[in-house]
């Protein structure tokens, strides 16, 4: 028996919330860059890293272990499979979606430090390009002549942000090593979420998302500087720990958009990030000018930033089919599963 219609006040009320969850996620996903940056003046790409995994490991395992998902043996909650079960089954692909995703945090992190907080939003939308390459060569899908059109406005807006960000910046190898690493971030990301794909007919994204953290929480251990870590004062507590909540906020915030809103509609508000990250920069600057690194954006650079954003908004909005409904998802099921790059 088909659901019943919902009213206009309900549709209009479900608008709303999808709007303003998604709107939290940009702003996360806006801040952090330069929340990473001013950690990065107290501690190391290790130490951040290994702080933010536990944190995410601990509250998602919190959360897991409440809703009766962590048990040794026997169903879950629900009836599905324990953690611990699906751990056991999947245990080839979980590592190797924890590498790469693990791989994905250490090179954003080391790309940030050479570069700015512009520059990674910029480059890192990279990243889902690449994944939608992986989805051609690896599960057979298709872009239509609209999405080909996005991806070459987007391919040529990185292209010229590169290009006038290496010569507003001289041409400096620390910049260019910052590239690389932004680079790599970008293929580890892809190549991650391309294994979670195939992961997630077996687990949930929470179960394969703590197994990661856990997996990175322990990696790094020994690399962490804990003397460091106990050494900092409220200011550099205060910027970390934000570090660390800010991706489960953002990702929290983003399954819900998902719940009330459409899955394109999500993603194509999505993609104005980086303009987001530049305007939080802009603000943060002229109220604190020695907060915020310095960014050298002329007008060439904040046109190639808008065609980066134009770019993954076309591929975003013309992912359907001519007459296709792209309607929001029920309670606890999202209207599509939608994978977004780590900003790290």
């Amino acid at each position: 028996m088909p659901a019943a219609p919902l009213s206009a006040s309900t549709q209009q009320s479900a608008w709303y919330v999808g709007l303003i969850y998604t709107l939290v996620t940009v702003l996360s996903w806006a801040t952090l860059p330069l929340a990473l940056a001013i950690s990065l003046r107290y501690l190391d790409v290790w130490s951040i890293t290994w702080f933010r995994m536990s944190i995410a490991a601990l509250l998602l395992g919190g959360w897991l272990g409440i809703r009766g998902e962590l048990r040794f043996a026997g169903k879950a909650a629900a009836g599905k499979a324990s953690w611990w079960q699906s751990v056991y089954q999947a245990w080839p692909g979980l590592l190797a979606a924890a590498l790469l995703l693990t791989g994905n945090y250490i090179f954003y992190m080391l790309g940030l430090d050479r570069t700015t907080p512009a520059n990674s939003q910029v480059l890192i939308q990279l990243a889902p390009l690449l994944l939608a390459l992986g989805g051609m060569v690896f599960f057979g899908e298709r872009y239509n002549r609209r999405q080909w059109l996005g991806f070459v406005i987007l391919i040529s807006g990185l292209l010229l942000f590169f290009r006038n960000q290496l010569i507003a910046l001289n041409g400096g190898e620390r910049y260019q090593l910052g590239v690389i690493f932004m680079l790599l971030s970008a293929v580890s990301w892809a190549s991650y979420a391309l294994v979670q794909k195939h992961l997630m007919r077996i687990m949930s994204s929470m179960q394969i998302m703590l197994f990661i953290y856990c997996f990175a929480t322990l990696l790094m251990l020994p690399m962490t500087d804990f003397p460091s870590l106990i050494l900092l004062d409220g200011t550099a507590w205060l910027w970390l720990i934000f570090c660390g909540l800010n991706t489960l906020v953002a990702y929290s915030a983003f399954g819900e958009a998902l719940h009330h809103w459409q899955a394109s509609r999500v993603s194509a508000v999505i993609s104005i990030t980086p303009l987001a990250t530049i305007g939080v920069l802009l603000i943060v600057a002229s109220i604190s000018p020695g907060l915020a690194p310095p960014e050298k954006l002329n007008a060439i650079s904040l046109l190639a930033a808008v065609l980066v954003v134009i770019g993954s908004m076309i591929t975003s909005l013309a992912g359907r089919t001519s007459g296709q409904v792209d309607k929001p998802g029920k309670p606890g099921k999202p209207a599509a599963v939608i994978i977004e790059p780590s900003r790290s």
